[in-house]
């Protein structure tokens, strides 16, 4: 098991149920659907790794949408469910 499943799986992250990650101020915030924010010092683009690349999408720096939760895409704005 990689540091990054074991971080998921410590947290009880089910990787499908992850709305989108935003990198900023040195933290990885990791938005669930069920509303919940998990803050962690791990690096996006390492967080990545351990997700499946068929369903994350890293749109820009520091920002990884789960591709299952967008509703629409408007000239690279990418709309979510949550809003």
């Amino acid at each position: 098991m990689t540091n990054i499943a074991r971080f998921f799986h410590r947290h009880g992250i089910d990787v499908h149920s992850i709305l989108y990650i935003r990198h900023s101020n040195g933290l990885s915030h990791i938005s669930m659907v069920n509303g919940t924010v998990i803050d962690t010092y791990i690096a996006t683009k390492d967080l990545l790794t351990g997700l499946p690349s068929e369903s994350f999408l890293n749109i820009n720096k520091g920002i990884v949408i789960n591709l299952q939760y967008v509703s629409s895409i408007d000239k690279n704005v990418y709309h979510m469910v949550n809003g």
